[in-house]
């Protein structure tokens, strides 16, 4: 993310009340600063997004996976025809370049 934000905040969120021993969900409203010029984008421009993030945890408490459905749009999969598979595909790839150019070891994460 800082490679393409210049700033990321925080702006609001809202612990809902489905909210369970077995997973956490958000109302979250953040609000990003593009660093540099992206196609259709200018430089300085503001993305303000407002999602709903759910945090499934295990049985000890700790995270297994989280969905984050931006702007409250449910994640599309492979039911949803050609336009699901290519959002499922985009996923996949960004997870993989995500793993190639961010550290797993904790001992190799800065500030540790």
């Amino acid at each position: 993310m800082p490679k393409i934000f210049a700033e990321s905040l925080t702006e609001s969120w809202d612990l809902l009340a489905e909210s369970d021993a077995s997973h956490l969900a958000l109302n979250l409203t953040q609000k990003s600063v593009f660093k540099s010029p992206i196609p259709f984008k200018e430089k300085g421009t503001e993305k303000t997004v407002n999602s709903k993030v759910t945090l499934h945890l295990n049985g000890q408490g700790k995270v297994e996976r989280h969905d984050e459905e931006w702007d409250w749009q449910g994640n599309k999969s492979e039911e949803y025809g050609w336009k699901g598979k290519m959002m499922q595909a985009r996923k996949k790839v960004n997870a993989k370049l995500v793993e190639k150019s961010v550290p797993t070891d904790p001992a190799k994460v800065q500030g540790r």
